[in-house]
């Protein structure tokens, strides 16, 4: 009898070349189940180390030979410094051992070897050390914490690198593995491993011809990527890098605030702190910056922190949305490189599956934030995104570069080369690949089908990567004798149960393909229950995202507000032919709301760049800027006028309310400011008698009820702690006693505010499958929409607003939906989303 054994990859695919007979069909199933055995033994037994050697630290995971997947530990944490030093005996030493040399020959000191590559060698005191005995120092610290972890050598050794390095820089790398003494390497371009992790570790699905960005912020630099899924695995489009950007540079505008803070009060001590002479000092300066980047993390996680100044002596208290404006600048750059990568690769918004969020400064908020708003998608992010890049190596071989090294593309960001890399795809899946601790912290893009799987990528390096790793002779030895013992039992267990042949009830594959989820949502751009929606016009002529939409009073005008820092004004007098008739540049950053008075007269604008405009709306054509009010410390999210015209309020991301006289409409005066929020302040809206403001936002879930009686005193009336996230949104019927939240938690809560100081709860709507970012009434209260980011507009019917009825879904985007909001006049509702779009829609008849 002969059997053809075919494998591809890997995968231990095993075909008859023959037509078996009856009386071989036993024998045939012995050969094969042997050949089974025999290649798990062989794959089980190998050991991994997948190594992202980074700029500034390295991180490392093991795949150990039972399967399980554990990141190396360097003392108590993850992250092993890149440094590399030279002691005055000439031996090089790396990671803390080098930083804690450094003290007394930091001449003899390189912190990011990484930033080396091209150097050919680098002098280190004395010592000129070529790059590649740099970078193998690091490599072989690594490869020893790998080997005692695991208790035997490592078999497969894999190498991630940016996606920017041409041949070059990945033949240096080559070589550092090899003056290590390192197994031979598979190299493998940083944001295709976090492509692996993304779909094979947190079980995401990326469907053919949908994309994967990538923003790695690590702690040294930046490199934004944008990823398509292949027929054949993972393909690098277009990548993006900054150099100068990353946590220390966050941890450096910390710093530059304390000084300009505090150190003025000591100059000379603040001199001895930052410029130390001594090596108490220096070490004192070492635990300052240490201390700065601990308590930058922790405000991811809580909204303030204490950062203790030494030789000043002071407790200093650092909040979220301080770190958050410290950090901005920075961060708009990343995002800007994060849009153009997305620009030079050519995709759609609709191409965009999601948005990964790689390296450990991606942990701050704020990123995620602004990348929701420029991309209009709800990026990913795990709770220790400094593990993915690693991580993902264990589940692919390799990469194949291109031949050709690719040109130099130069642009107002970086002049980075650009070089496409892919992944083939085995015909069968490996077997599962070590399994990393539990993602099950991750923030997903939206709910996806854990069924519909992706083959394992991977690929030849074509040179010595590719070679078998060698095991050692009682490795194998082990391996025959467990194998013939079981053989053994396996031939005779064949030998007398032959199985059936299959007869005519044998089950036959429908050859259907499960359906995809993005398809699915394109199939159809209108789902309607029991209604129907016609879209009117859509208006494409903001730069990015739309944030804000609202109606004028008598419904001809229209305004729209969005990141490309403008604000357009539109006759819709003819809601299905919007003409721009105005755009008004005056903000300096995102314009995240806008709002009419009632009587029309006056527009308000609010900014994230800190301020409130007024404009005289008397000729719609030609706004006429009337007052700007720069109280807010931060970010302003919302504003709002009363009904009567004579009082306004705005939120912001200092944690404060404030409420605005507006009987002069161009010299509004403060009256009021409410700082009950210990976070954002991200909405607020006025009942329509005027009597009762309802605020949002803030760390505790809330919504805030006030009696307005007197605007110059609110008081507050009562707290609502229903919802389970922030709440993002809340709105008042225009008639009758009903209110709306939305929120973070997927919900949208309907209240009976009859009495304002007692709210009930009547109705609870969890339809939305992500953030619910804005709600809306109709001028009859009879209609509700809500929008949010599940890409989704719901409709609902609020005859009996203690049951409402969802009349529509509007699925026609392929991003967030930011804000909805209805005409006063006629039956006309408009949404601003993440696509770069406001559209125009005609309601049913009622």
């Amino acid at each position: 009898m002969v059997v053809a054994i075919i494998r591809r990859a890997g995968t231990g695919r095993v075909c008859s070349a023959e037509t078996a007979s009856a009386e071989t069909r036993s024998w045939r199933r012995v050969a094969e189940i042997i050949d089974l055995l025999i290649w798990l033994w062989y794959d089980r037994a190998v050991v991994m180390l997948g190594i992202d050697f980074g700029t500034s630290s390295t991180v490392a995971v093991v795949g150990l030979a039972d399967g399980r997947a554990v990141p190396l530990l360097f003392g108590e944490t993850p992250l092993l410094p890149s440094a590399v030093g030279v002691t005055a005996g000439g031996e090089l030493v790396v990671g803390r051992d080098a930083v804690r040399a450094s003290r007394s020959r930091p001449e003899a000191f390189e912190a990011h070897p990484k930033s080396r590559i091209d150097d050919g060698e680098v002098l280190l005191g004395e010592r000129a050390v070529p790059v590649a005995d740099l970078i193998g120092a690091v490599l072989r610290r690594v490869h020893d914490e790998a080997v005692r972890v695991a208790g035997a050598a490592v078999d497969r050794l894999v190498l991630t690198h940016p996606a920017g390095w041409g041949a070059r820089r990945r033949q240096t790398l080559q070589e550092a593995a090899t003056v290590a003494g390192l197994p031979p390497a598979v190299l493998v371009a940083e944001p295709v491993a976090a492509a692996a992790y993304y779909v094979h570790v947190l079980g995401h699905v990326v469907p053919v011809g949908g994309c994967l960005v990538v923003y790695d912020f690590g702690a040294g630099t930046f490199d934004a990527s944008v990823v398509r899924r292949t027929a054949g695995g993972f393909e690098v489009l277009a990548e993006q890098g900054i150099v100068d950007a990353g946590g220390l540079d966050v941890d450096a505008a910390i710093v530059a605030h304390l000084g300009a803070t505090y150190g003025v009060r000591d100059p000379e001590g603040w001199h001895r702190l930052t410029a130390p002479a001594t090596s108490a000092d220096r070490r004192t300066l070492r635990t300052f910056w240490d201390d700065v980047r601990t308590g930058k993390e922790e405000l991811s996680r809580t909204s303030m922190t204490t950062i203790f100044v030494p030789i000043l002596d002071l407790d200093t208290v650092l909040g979220r949305e301080q770190l958050d404006h410290l950090a901005r600048p920075l961060l708009d750059r990343t995002v800007a490189a994060t849009r153009l990568a997305v620009r030079n690769a050519g995709v759609g918004a609709e191409q965009v599956a999601a948005v990964f969020l790689v390296g450990g400064s991606s942990r701050m908020s704020l990123p995620a934030t602004l990348l929701h708003r420029s991309l209009g998608v709800a990026p990913t992010v795990i709770e220790q995104p400094e593990l993915i890049v690693a991580g993902g190596t264990l589940h692919l071989d390799g990469a194949a570069p291109r031949t050709a090294e690719p040109p130099l593309h130069h642009d107002e960001l970086a002049s980075v080369p650009h070089e496409s890399l892919s992944l083939a795809v085995a015909e069968q899946p490996m077997p599962p690949a070590p399994a990393l601790p539990d993602p099950s912290t991750s923030t997903p893009l939206t709910a996806r089908s854990a069924a519909e799987t992706i083959d394992t990528p991977q690929a030849d390096e074509g040179g010595p990567g590719t070679a078998a790793p060698a095991r050692g002779p009682r490795r194998l030895l082990v391996a025959a004798a467990a194998i013939l013992a079981i053989v053994v039992v396996v031939v005779v267990i064949a030998l007398r149960f032959e199985p059936p042949a299959a007869g005519p009830t044998a089950t036959k594959s429908s050859g259907n393909a499960p359906t995809s989820p993005l398809a699915s949502a394109a199939a159809s751009a209108v789902v309607t229950p029991t209604s129907n929606l016609t879209r009117l016009a859509t208006l494409t002529d903001h730069k990015g995202a739309v944030e804000s939409v609202a109606f004028s009073p008598d419904g001809k005008t229209m305004a729209t507000a969005g990141d490309d820092n403008t604000v357009m004004v539109w006759n819709v007098a003819d809601p299905a032919a919007p003409v721009r008739i105005a755009t008004l540049t005056e903000h300096k950053d995102t314009v995240a709301a806008v709002a009419f008075s009632r009587d029309g007269k006056n527009m308000a604008t609010a900014s994230f760049d800190g301020t409130v405009m007024v404009w005289n709306m008397g000729n719609p054509a030609a706004p006429a800027h009337i007052a700007t009010l720069t109280d807010h410390v931060h970010w302003v999210y919302s504003v709002a006028f009363s009904s009567d015209g004579k009082t306004m309020a705005t939120a912001g991301g200092d944690f404060s309310v404030m409420v605005w006289k507006m009987t002069n409409p161009a010299a509004p005066a403060r009256i009021a400011t409410l700082t009950d929020y210990s976070d954002a302040a991200l909405s607020v809206a006025f009942s329509p008698d005027g009597k009762t403001m309802a605020t949002a936002g803030g760390a505790g879930n809330t919504v805030k009820m006030w009696n307005m009686a007197d605007p110059a005193a609110p008081a507050r009336v009562a707290t609502l702690t229903d919802h389970k996230s922030r709440v993002r949104s809340v709105a008042f019927s225009p008639v009758g006693k009903i209110m709306a939240t939305a929120g973070g938690d997927d919900t949208v809560l309907v209240w009976n505010v009859t009495d304002p100081a007692a709210p009930a709860r009547i109705a609870t709507l969890t339809d939305h499958k992500g953030e619910v970012y804005s709600v809306a009434f109709s001028s009859d209260g009879k209609t509700m929409a809500t929008a949010g980011a599940d890409h989704t507009v719901l409709v609902w019917n609020m005859t009996d607003p203690a049951a409402p009825s969802r009349i529509a879904t509007l699925t026609d985007r392929a991003s967030a939906v930011n804000s909805v909001a209805f005409s006063p006049v006629s039956k006309t509702m408009a949404t601003a989303g993440g696509d770069h779009t406001a559209i125009v829609w005609r309601l049913p008849a009622t």
